[in-house]
């Protein structure tokens, strides 16, 4: 028996194993911790908003957020209620599961306070955010890391 005749299989066979038998997405469970999030982000929103206090009407922000890798972020935007564009900064905290579930809440200068939960992508290149506090807010946020 030659050698060229048994590493043939053994290569075919690792194949099966590291791709064919094992698509990429079984193979690489994200686990995910504070520190996925170090770094600053660009973030866009949409959304509208349903009732008071804010006035009712579509929604829209543009701006960035930075994470620390320990728990606390901070960040400036400028937003659109109604119609109405304030520009503002914001600070909060977060929190993230191995799963890549995140949750966050945040206060504003102009007195706003809030919570999001979302899910952690692409090995942190990317968060998909609802916001779930206060209600009367139908707002979904995108933030890509820079």
């Amino acid at each position: 028996m030659n050698i060229k005749s048994l590493i043939l299989p053994g290569i075919a066979t690792g194949a099966c194993l590291v791709e064919l038998c094992f698509p990429s997405d079984v193979r690489a469970q994200s686990v995910c911790t504070l520190h996925t999030l170090q770094s600053p982000y660009g973030v866009q929103a949409t959304g509208t908003i349903i009732s008071e206090p804010l006035p009712p009407g579509p929604f829209g922000k543009v701006g960035w957020v930075s994470f620390d890798g320990y728990g606390n972020f901070n960040g400036n935007d400028t937003v659109s209620f109604n119609g109405k564009v304030i520009s503002r900064e914001f600070s909060g905290s977060y929190a993230v599961e191995p799963n890549c579930k995140i949750s966050l809440s945040f206060t504003d200068n102009l007195g706003n306070s809030g919570k999001l939960e979302g899910v952690i992508v692409n090995q942190g290149r990317k968060i998909l955010l609802i916001q779930v506090v206060p209600d009367g807010r139908v707002i979904t946020s995108t933030a890509e890391k820079v």
